[in-house]
């Protein structure tokens, strides 16, 4: 008898999790979509397997996807779709298993679904025994950016005192955790929401292209439960690289003062600050966010690395601020990240990205918050921003 095996063999598990979300842009006839609205998504998860005994044992499978979401009682997921729920999870099971096919389903109440599949992000040899990996070639565009930013040099750096407990090279410097020269006085660069008159506060949700009403008509309530789902999104990053070998990355901008403090309430507060210096074009950093990350340095460190020196610094993976949202914004700046070595427009960004810029690994905590969300959470919190957002 001629026993036959399979050209690809698949394991395959499912589990099923409560979740609200929405759909703002649906059409009229399907309005009812704008609001949030329950639906229980069921998940089916299939994976590759190089043998027939147990090379990815079902249970362990299950029980590690399915903790993902463990200790929510159900899934906040805001704008994402079932698609969107599906690239977040994938790029999560891909930084375990980054060679090997993947199929997730994810429907809403059996009813209406979707079906996406994921090759392997990096290559066996033909025979399956070889453990070396062979990356996907890089995108053109991708290359064109990663050797303009190998160029940037950040020549106003200020002079630095190295730290022992921070890693150098000569690539990197390290903003002192104090600046002599300048007095303990009320900050002159950053401020809080509560500082400003209403009348400020209008004009600044007024010039971010907010409408007041979406950012003062959030509760107190719904604002907190939106910070503690995303906060458990931290927890999973412990798997995937050591402490050390994480960073927040911080612009100086709106989304980065929320996202470093998001992650000191999530339990990350020991996490390096991380700034990439971007000095031409759209993309410079703003006299006053240069001030803010100073003053920012009188209380922790915050170190100032180019991008394409972060893995030669010790770090795998950063923390960052970046949202789909920004996929439509019109200041010249750009609308894409790198995600598995390929350009991809942020509409369609997972939560966390493997084989991002340089090859970092990227988690993007509120990748589906929307800008009035983002306001309301740094007027909750009263967290410090720069005052380059009241140059109305």
């Amino acid at each position: 008898m001629i026993s036959r095996k399979p050209e690809i063999r698949m394991i395959a598990v499912t589990f099923q999790k409560p979740g609200v979300h929405q759909y703002p842009a649906a059409p009229d006839d399907v309005q009812y979509l704008r609001a949030p609205h329950r639906h229980l998504f069921k998940f089916k998860v299939k994976i590759q397997v190089w043998h027939d005994d147990r090379e990815i044992e079902f249970h362990q499978f299950l029980n590690w996807v399915e903790g993902l979401y463990s200790g929510e009682q159900s899934l906040s997921l805001n704008n994402s779709s079932c698609e969107m729920i599906s690239d977040s999870l994938a790029a999560i099971i891909q930084s375990r298993y980054p060679d090997r096919l993947l199929q997730i389903e994810v429907w809403e109440d059996g009813e209406c679904g979707s079906v996406s599949s994921y090759s392997a992000m990096v290559d066996r040899d033909q025979e399956g025994e070889s453990e070396s990996e062979k990356p996907m070639e890089k995108g053109e565009k991708v290359k064109e950016w990663e050797e303009l930013l190998s160029k940037d040099e950040d020549e106003n750096l200020v002079p630095v005192k190295k730290s022992s407990s921070t890693k150098i090279t000569p690539e990197a410097t390290v903003v002192p955790a104090e600046k002599p020269e300048r007095p303990k006085k009320k900050s002159t660069v950053a401020i809080t929401f509560s500082q400003l008159s209403p009348n400020e506060q209008l004009h600044l949700l007024l010039s971010q292209k907010i409408e007041p009403s979406e950012v003062f008509d959030i509760s107190g309530l719904a604002i907190q439960t939106l910070i503690d789902e995303t906060c458990r999104r931290f927890k999973m990053l412990k798997p995937l690289c050591k402490m050390e070998e994480m960073c927040v990355g911080h612009s100086g901008g709106k989304d980065s003062v929320l996202v470093r403090a998001l992650a000191d309430l999530a339990g990350f507060g020991s996490l390096d600050t991380v700034h990439n210096p971007k000095l031409e074009g759209s993309n410079a950093v703003h006299a006053h966010t240069r001030e803010l990350l100073y003053e920012m340095a009188t209380f922790r460190p915050v170190m100032h690395i180019p991008a394409h020196a972060m893995a030669k610094s010790g770090y795998q993976l950063q923390i960052d601020g970046t949202r789909r949202q920004e996929a439509t914004r019109t200041d010249g700046r750009s609308t894409d990240i790198v995600c598995n070595g390929q350009s991809m427009n942020r509409a369609q960004m997972p939560m966390l990205v493997p084989r991002g810029l340089f090859d970092m690994t990227f988690f993007y905590p509120i990748v589906d918050w929307t800008d009035a969300q983002v306001w309301a959470a740094i007027a909750y919190l009263d967290i410090p921003f720069s005052r380059e957002y009241l140059q109305f």
